[in-house]
């Protein structure tokens, strides 16, 4: 009985780890990268994933600590395309990739 008790607590533990995991890799399903190329503003590429140069801001402050000069970006730099909802949600002040 008790061999069966420890069992299942493992079991539910385990689930509750996979299912925290997978929750944060649902957040990024939809993030795609792209390299910043000459003439790139946050703008500009606001504009070209999502219509909408108004939240090249908001594309800036969630990739501000991954680019080369925290104040601009630079041809070369990596950034990353959050769901527009995400951006609009103000859920990422900066990235944090999940680790595998």
């Amino acid at each position: 009985m008790r061999f069966l008790t420890v069992s299942m607590i493992l079991v539910v533990l385990t689930l509750l780890i996979t299912a925290r995991f997978l929750g944060a890799q649902d957040e990024f399903s939809s993030v795609q990268s792209y390299v910043v190329q000459k003439g790139d503003s946050a703008a500009s590429i606001a504009r070209k994933f999502y219509g909408k140069p108004a939240l090249g801001p908001k594309l800036w402050l969630a990739n501000q600590n991954l680019v080369a000069h925290p104040k601009r970006l630079t041809v070369g730099d990596t950034i990353y395309i959050f769901s527009e909802s995400t951006l609009n949600a103000g859920g990422k002040n900066s990235v944090s990739l999940p680790l595998l």
